[in-house]
Formats: C-alpha cells, structure tokens, sequence
C-alpha cells in the first residue's frame, strides 16, 4: 500500500494564504465540526500547516512514516509523510484546534507466523473506561501462529509469573469460523471483533475488522 503525500505544498499554502479575495466563512460556527483537504485551498485563514520530524526512542530520524493530524474537536484527517531527516511539512489542520499526530510504521512481513493488532482510530480507546479499557488492552498486541500446518488460529502468549509459569488469565485468539465466514478476534471464547470473508477465506491480516455491538 502505498504512502498518502500531503495534498499541498508549503508554497502553494502561503501564496492562498496571502491572496487577494474573500477568505472568510459565512456563519456563526467558530469551528468547523469537519476538515478535508478543501480547507487549505478554499478557507486558507482556517487552516494551519503542521511541521515537525519523525525519530524513534533514540532520536534517530525516520523516513518513510505514514502520519495524520486527527482533531480532537473536530472530524476527519489530513495526511503527510515524513521524508529526508524525518522531516514533515505539509499537513494541514484546522486553526486554534486540537489534534493528535498518528505515525503508522510500515514493518515487511517475513511471513504469516505473527500477527499484531491495533486500532487505526484512538478516540475510541481514549472514551474507554474500567473494564472495557482493559479488555480493549487485552486484545491488543502480537499474536502468534498456532504451529499445526493447516491451523488457521493465531493465539496472545500469557503473561508469567515470578516462577515463568503463565497466569491464570482467558484464552485471547484470532481464529477462523467455517460456519459464519468470518474471522474472529475472542478473548475467553466470547466473541468481541470479526472480520468477514464470505468468498475467500485468505488471512485475517488487513481489514475491515468490525466491533459485535452486543459484546461490549
């Protein structure tokens, strides 16, 4: 899959910016409940144009980065990536705003014997509270091929105790339902999150993963 470039350079951002016209909203809103590209090119005085860089724990510089501005107080995302020196500077925001900077890390697959999961959308998991802020945790991490050949079940290593012997905690797999066509994500059993393969079964990597209202 390829990188989302940001869709406006700095140049072109400054020269809407600065050019002749009307560059105002026509309503009572102080905020937009929504962005997209548009903003930048036809409200450029609402917009604010993000520059940073991307390094690991280290502050090495990374390149190659997947990243997106998501407001807190307002819908949608706006791309970038970053580039030479972990340097990004072409995403767009909306002004006096709050937003979050996701980074997604491409890592090459060397095969099907691991699989991570994560969520492509924080605002759920920051709403989550108590117990369902701990099942979510569960769910989330690395998960490793069960080794039979023709086993179609990734399955969470337990944590351990002080003696390295697994805690008493459920079962959390993702596995393949014949009978339903889908992929299931379970903790203990119970399903939580499934992804449907009604014509090909292929592997649960990738989405659409979706959430079974009724489990939560």
């Amino acid at each position: 899959v390829g990188l989302v470039e940001g869709c406006m350079s700095p140049d072109a951002f400054r020269q809407a910016v600065s050019q002749e016209g009307p560059k105002t909203l026509s309503t009572k809103l102080t905020k937009l409940g929504y962005i997209n590209c548009d903003l930048a090119y036809h409200h450029p005085q609402r917009a604010v144009m993000l520059q940073g860089a991307v390094v690991d724990w280290r502050k090495r510089p990374l390149v190659g980065v997947q990243l997106w501005s998501v407001g807190r107080d307002y819908n949608g995302r706006c791309p970038d990536t970053s580039k030479e020196g972990g340097k990004f500077g072409q995403m767009i925001a909306q002004f006096d705003s709050e937003v979050d900077i996701e980074a997604h890390f491409q890592v090459p697959a060397v095969g099907d014997g691991q699989v991570s999961t994560y969520f492509e959308d924080h605002r759920a998991w920051r709403a989550a509270k108590g117990a369902t802020r701990d099942l979510l945790g569960t769910l989330l991490g690395r998960y490793t091929k069960e080794e039979s050949a023709d086993s179609a079940t990734w399955s969470r290593k337990k944590a351990v105790d002080g003696a390295g012997k697994p805690k008493d905690a459920p079962d959390v797999s993702i596995s393949w339902c014949e009978e339903r066509r889908r992929w299931q994500n379970t903790v203990g059993g119970k399903v939580y999150f499934v992804k449907e393969a009604p014509d090909d079964r292929g592997e649960p990597f990738g989405g659409p993963w979706r959430a079974v209202p009724s489990a939560f």
